[in-house]
């Protein structure tokens, strides 16, 4: 699975972390529909957190399906 940061570029990450993700994208999704501003944003800290732990970081010109 390819993930775009905007302003950082591509990692690639094994779909074994898929669930882990999106588990994370789902705390997002509540927090957007409640109104938490500041656990949507720790939430999305720490879901950018893990991709970068997780990934590999693609090359500036690599253009990779997502």
């Amino acid at each position: 699975m390819i993930v775009r940061i905007m302003g950082e570029g591509q990692v690639a990450l094994a779909d074994s972390h898929l669930a882990e993700l999106d588990g994370l994208d789902d705390e997002l999704l509540a927090e957007v529909e409640s109104g938490d501003g500041p656990g949507f944003r720790a939430t999305l800290h720490a879901l950018l957190a893990r991709v970068r732990e997780l990934g590999t970081a693609l090359p500036d010109d690599s253009l990779e399906p997502s």
